[in-house]
């Protein structure tokens, strides 16, 4: 055939004849029919051999077209012989290249050939696959000839040419065989090989070896250096995790791995989208414990501050690590992990993230001593502020948990500085918009310093200091503590208008009554579990008008920054004027903030007393109003306010230790297995009011037993209702409450008597027992109080009025306790306004005057804007919860627990480094350090606080005890010598018999002096600083031009808009009148240095005099504050008796009072 260029292969022998050689293609030509084709059948087909092979074949991918007739040329498969050896015989020649190509060629198609099973096969039959280890026979001693062993044949097989080393010696077969190997593209990959060997049996020395002790360490193994490489890998990512992400890190013997290709199982993805950071994953290295280090240079470092000890997490953390160090993370989670069916279990009691994060981050803090941002530094703090002996610190600093104790003290003191540093920006930003944007609140701390040895000088004492903290105002209006209308108010002297009257007009009886109602129901509604679903809803009418009045909101976080402790005593004069100084520059509060800003200042009855009593002595001092103190403003703060009050009532209603009266609280709280306080004066507040809400509670409960099943039990009655569906809605509960209060809470006792059921007719007990046997005593036994005896003629029941008056007294407490909690500032001012009268029935008359001064404060000389401002900022919520409103000076008496315990050994003084800079500014953030190391090791919050038991047993024996002795039945003649007074009736009886009266004059004498102090300092002072705007900078520079006896454009002089000033033609300025002449040192104030003064003149006027400082005004003002510190002597005045006779019960009141 023309143009074929014919490969023939040799048959074997068949049994029917030779050897015949056969063409290896066989190719046949299909005639394709064009548009001018005639139709004439094909031709015959032409073979390119003969014989039986030709004849009997037939094309196996011979095509038909759809049209009869029309073939297509398609070349035949090759049929290859059966392979028996590989030698050269049978080696196929190369086609050549230069012949035409099949295709260009028609040969004739040969008809079809029926097919006959005689003829010969054409496919060899399927040979077994060549045994790839035999043929390793002939590889292996190619490659020992030519290399001389595997090793060098793999060195040069995978080696590789650098192009910054020169050109590449490997030709283009040699480089293509390798990558694609390498790059995964066989199917056997190169992972399977190091596999293989890994895996070998031969990997490792022999046991005959001299290596063989090492075979842990499989040296010599594959496996050494895959440990090495991945060694070599974590120790770079553990070096990278020592400096911030932002820094990067550079491993200059890391050339193993290149961890920007690596991705380890289980690390993150490596896509640029999700690798970028979050900004709470973002943590610090690198925190400094002081601003320069050992060197003496400053630190570049970021300073450790408690904004980054709030962002404390486990989580965060272990996201960071994950993200930053993917293999160093798979490791250890493959180390300290458990797994089930190839998963990693996370166990709840101890998650081996945490165990995780402890690691690496020790291992992190080992590579270099700096890197302690990620959990050093805090678990230090935490180590701290939990007060965990220094040999536990010391063990975790070595195991590189934890920094060190004094780097724990460094760090706190640089937190210190940083908050101090704060604090002074916002006061000072705040001034210069004219607005106070903090309040210092201060109270006295103490701890005694108990020596075991002894000696000359060292003696045990008690060790006292003064303790504040500023807290941040918010919402207040503006021009709230513009100091030029305050003093305005106070010279125009409103508060002279205040009688006895006017401030029992201004009491809200109408919502009294309307909220202890609703406490009424409150209680019920706790001891019956039935009717607990109602309590969301009566929450509701708590909160909702007219029953609330001022909340404060409820998700507001009040910020505070405690403040360095000193060691002066509040309390004394000289103490309180240093710490005001002290606590002023602390704070940032400037001098000149003094001319045209008020400061606020807050604490207990001690601090208040002692502050008023400061500004009177510093009234007149000169120059400047910061030097005298007019700028200050003082609060008492509530808590104080309440535990005072416990101690009133206390006093008022426990009676006798051994009382037999049913309406005493000793009775009650024997019943109830309570504690009788030692002191009734100064209980032990936590007890005492535990127990008292319990008989409170107990009383309240009785009422309503009485009043809606007198026969059966509170419990049964309610469980009956239940169980036929007729539950009593919070509407009924209401009226029934409404009916009640009125019957047993009110002090209307001629109305309320005549409404009260009677019980049986009462017997006075001779030397028999009375009650359930629990309080049994004789008559002569009763204790040491006096026993009250009535008059002739008596037939009221003195029980009775005294748990009434009880039930009113305390529930005016326990309405307190509740609107402070709630953040009601209003039902809280409500209960001090009658607060005022009930101290004054009692016989602590200090807080009378502290809360009558705070009356005349907010209703008289506070201009409205500034009235809002306190009372938007008198309570702090330190959660940003519902419910958890304190007061400020509760919140400071936690801190100064703290910091009491925090020092308990230590036997310094207050004004110490370690108080003053440690412990104390940083007290508020230690107490919470506990409960964030907590949150950021996800366990579950534990509460600090004691829960209270279940008094629930304690109320039933109690109530028990009352439906025995029928407490809340009228029994004529009843008296068993207990005699609570009507607190309130006679406080106003001795307001109105001349307390008043003294106050006001003593008020007003105050406004004339002030007026006219101010009114000589305006002609005196070189400048005023009141009328500039808080941006001049004749501040703390004053202009030398202007003379000492020139005029100024200050807030005090008489053209200014302060308001009427005395004068010379006016009735209230004739002082001269008031004093005698003879004696005008009453009119001396004293001056900061106890030698200037000003005094009046014969004409009235006042003048600057230096004379000595032993007057007699110095010698009142002290004689005012020993009072302050004294108690009254007046005997208790009698409370109303329910009788028909109510003009002997007023009787009683103005015999008492004359006495």
């Amino acid at each position: 055939m023309d143009g074929f260029n014919t490969f023939l292969y040799t048959l074997p022998p068949s049994p029917n004849g030779p050897t015949v050689n056969r063409p290896l293609f066989q190719e046949f030509s299909f005639p394709v029919s064009s548009s001018g084709s005639s139709g004439e059948p094909p031709p015959a087909p032409i073979a390119s051999g003969s014989g039986p092979l030709t004849s009997g074949f037939e094309p196996a991918r011979q095509r038909r077209s759809s049209a009869p007739g029309r073939y297509k040329t398609i070349p035949t498969i090759p049929v290859l012989p059966p392979i028996r050896e590989y030698s050269d015989e049978y080696m196929l020649p190369r086609p050549n290249n230069n012949a035409p190509s099949p295709s260009s060629i028609t040969p004739p198609i040969p008809p079809p050939i029926p097919f006959s099973h005689s003829q010969l096969r054409l496919r060899a039959p399927r040979q077994p696959k060549p045994d790839p280890y035999l043929q390793m026979e002939s590889l292996i001693p190619l490659i020992t000839q030519r290399f001389h062993s595997l090793g060098r044949f793999l060195q040069i097989l995978f080696i590789d040419f650098p192009r910054r080393d020169g050109p590449d010696r490997r030709s283009t077969l040699h480089r293509n065989f390798v990558s694609g190997f390498l790059r995964g593209k066989n199917r056997t990959k190169a992972v399977d090989i190091v596999k293989l060997i890994y895996r070998h049996r031969n990997s490792g020395p022999g046991y005959r070896s001299k290596f063989y002790s090492e075979r842990d360490l499989m040296f010599a193994a594959i496996s050494c250096w895959a440990i090495q490489v991945v060694g070599d890998h974590v120790h770079s990512q553990v070096g990278a995790l020592t400096v911030d992400e932002e820094e990067g890190w550079i491993d200059d013997d890391d050339t193993t791995m290149d961890t920007s290709e690596q991705t380890m199982p289980g690390s993150p993805s490596s896509d640029p989208q999700t690798h970028a950071p979050a900004a709470s994953q973002r943590l610090p290295a690198r925190l400094a414990a002081s601003k320069k280090s050992k060197t003496g240079q400053r630190d570049t470092r970021p300073m450790a501050t408690w904004d980054v000890m709030k962002d404390f997490s486990i989580k965060n953390i272990a996201q960071m690590l994950q993200r930053r160090a993917g293999s160093v993370w798979y490791l250890t989670e493959k180390m300290a992990g458990p797994e089930k069916h190839g998963k990693v279990i996370v166990r709840k009691r101890r998650p081996h993230s945490t165990i995780q994060v402890a690691a690496i981050t020790s291992f992190v803090l080992s590579r270099h001593r700096f890197a302690n941002g990620y959990l050093a530094v805090a678990l230090g703090i935490w180590l701290f502020a939990t007060r965990a002996h220094i040999d536990i610190k010391r063990a975790l600093s070595r195991m590189g948990l934890s920094i060190s104790d004094t780097t724990v003290r460094k760090a706190l003191a640089a937190m210190s500085d940083a908050g101090r540093d704060k604090l002074r920006k916002s006061v000072a930003e705040h001034a210069e918009r004219g607005e106070l944007g903090w309040r210092i609140i201060m109270d006295n701390v103490q701890g005694y310093a108990l020596v075991r040895e002894p000696g000359h000088g060292k003696q045990s004492v008690l060790k006292v200091g003064t303790a504040a903290t500023a807290v941040r105002l918010y919402d207040c209006p503006p021009d709230a503590f513009k100091l030029e209308p305050y003093l305005a108010r106070v010279i125009e002297n409103k508060r002279a208008e205040l009688t006895t009257d006017k401030l029992l007009d201004s009491l809200n009886f109408v919502h009294i009554d309307k909220v202890l109602t609703l406490h009424w129901v409150r209680a019920l509604l706790d001891f019956i579990p039935e009717l607990h679903p109602l309590r969301s809803e009566l929450s509701k009418q708590f909160r909702s008008e007219p029953i609330a009045i001022n909340r404060l909101p409820a998700d507001r976080k009040t910020e505070i920054q405690p403040l360095g402790s000193n060691s002066e005593r509040e309390i004394e004069i000289d103490g309180s004027h240093e710490c005001v100084k002290d606590f002023d520059e602390q704070s940032g509060w400037l001098e000149r903030f003094a001319a045209f800003l008020i400061a606020w200042y807050g604490g207990d009855g001690g601090t208040y007393a002692t502050l008023k009593r400061l500004k009177k002595l510093l009234a007149a001092t000169a120059p400047g109003e910061y030097a005298s103190f007019m700028h200050l403003v003082v609060t008492p703060e509530l808590w104080h306010m309440g535990s005072t009050m416990i101690g009133t009532l206390a006093s008022n209603h426990f009676g006798d230790r051994s009382s037999a009266d049913p309406s005493s609280l000793s009775r009650a709280s024997t019943t109830a297995s309570q504690k009788r306080p030692s002191d009734l004066s100064k209980p032990d507040y936590y007890p005492t009011v535990r127990s008292m809400k319990l008989i409170w509670n107990a009383q309240v409960l009785d009422c309503w037993r009485i009043h809606l099943c007198s026969d059966g039990t509170l419990t049964a009655h309610f469980a009956e209702l239940a169980s036929k569906g007729e539950l009593p809605s919070l509407e009924d509960l209401l009226l029934h409450a409404t009916i009640l209060y009125e019957r047993y809470g009110t002090l209307d006792a001629t109305e309320a008597g005549k409404k009260i059921p009677e019980g049986t007719r009462w017997t006075q007990p001779s030397t028999a027992t009375t009650g359930s046997g629990v309080n049994s005593a004789a008559p002569d036994n009763l204790g040491s109080e006096s026993k009250n005896v009535e008059e002739a003629g008596f037939d009221g029941d003195r029980c009775l009025a005294n748990t009434v008056l009880f039930k009113f007294e305390m529930g005016l407490w326990i309405e307190f306790h509740y609107a402070v909690s709630d953040g009601d500032i209003g039902r809280a001012w409500e209960i001090i306004k009658t607060w005022i009268f009930i101290f004054g029935g009692s016989t602590n008359t200090n807080y009378m005057n502290y809360l009558l001064e705070t009356y005349c404060l907010l209703e008289y000389d506070a201009p409205p804007p500034l009235r809002v401002a306190i009372f938007r900022n008198w309570l702090a919520n330190l959660a940003a919860k519902r419910g958890h409103h304190i007061p400020l000076d509760l919140m400071q008496e936690h801190h100064n627990h703290v910091i009491e315990e925090l020092v308990e050994k230590m036997g310094k003084d207050f004004d110490d480094n370690f108080y003053r800079r440690v412990v104390a500014p940083n007290v508020h953030h230690v107490i919470h350090a506990k409960d964030g190391i907590e949150t950021g090791f996800d366990i579950s919050s534990r509460s600090n606080n004691h829960t209270s038991a279940d008094t629930h047993a304690e109320t039933v024996s109690t109530m028990t005890m009352y439906c025995e002795e029928q407490l809340h039945f009228f029994r004529s003649t009843r008296s068993l010598g207990h005699v609570a007074s009507n607190l309130l009736n006679g406080g106003y009886v001795r307001l109105d018999g001349g307390k008043m009266s003294e106050f006001v004059e003593e008020s007003t004498e105050d406004s004339k002096y002030l007026g006219m102090i101010l009114d000589a300092k305006a002609g005196r002072d070189t400048v005023r600083h009141s009328s500039l705007s808080p941006s001049t900078p004749s501040f703390e520079s004053p202009d030398p031009s202007m003379s000492r006896n020139s005029p100024s454009p200050s807030f005090t002089s008489r053209s200014t808009s302060v308001g009427p000033l005395p004068s010379e033609s006016s009735e209230d300025t004739s002082i001269a009148e008031e004093i005698d002449e003879d004696d005008q040192s009453h009119a001396r104030i004293q001056t900061g240095n106890g030698r200037r003064m000003f005094v009046l003149d014969d004409d009235g006027e006042l003048r600057e005099d230096v004379i000595d400082a032993g007057v007699e005004w110095m010698q009142r003002i002290d004689s005012e504050g020993e009072d302050d510190e004294q108690e009254s002597d007046e005997e208790n005045i009698r409370p109303i008796i329910y009788s028909s006779d109510s003009e002997e019960s007023v009787s009683q009141f103005e015999e008492a009072d004359s006495e």
